[in-house]
């Protein structure tokens, strides 16, 4: 998609194991549940017209994204990402998903002027996840690999 489009492209497909027909229909919906696009079938393209592209705060106007080893990497315009560590726990109350913690997090990166931050041994919370997408932060998710043999 060029930057000056109006229009968004997501291709998919969708695998159905058995031996039974399927009839598939694929709806995209926006932050607000509303349907934007949607297409029956197993293969498809859905065009999203009049897009609102999601951009990491803090960053310039949207242009192309600085590629580093095939993957876009979030930079600041003048001095490159600034990233914290989330703890997903804390001493006081333990492990799981804290609301108030997540709220203070949030809050400290924006009053840091950070726009990302990278996870580290465990998966996060689906939630904190949603946190950052509302809150335009770049996660750079490190994924579990305990128990993973002759790969």
């Amino acid at each position: 998609m060029s930057a000056v489009s109006t229009s968004g492209f997501v291709s998919y497909v969708v695998s159905v194991g058995g031996a039974s027909t399927s009839t598939v229909k694929v709806t995209l919906m926006d932050k607000d549940g509303q349907c934007v696009a949607s297409s029956t079938g197993l293969t498809g393209v859905l065009k999203v017209v009049d897009v609102n592209l999601w951009w990491p705060y803090l960053m310039p106007e949207p242009g192309l994204p600085v590629l580093h080893g095939g993957e876009a990497a979030p930079q600041s315009h003048d001095s490159g990402p600034i990233q914290r560590r989330l703890p997903s726990e804390i001493c006081i109350r333990g492990k799981g998903l804290d609301w108030p913690l997540m709220v203070k997090d949030f809050n400290l990166l924006k009053w840091l002027g950070a726009n990302s931050f990278r996870t580290s041994h465990y998966p996060y919370a689906e939630e904190i996840l949603q946190m950052s997408d509302r809150h335009g932060i770049v996660v750079i998710d490190e994924c579990p690999g305990v128990g993973i043999k002759d790969m």
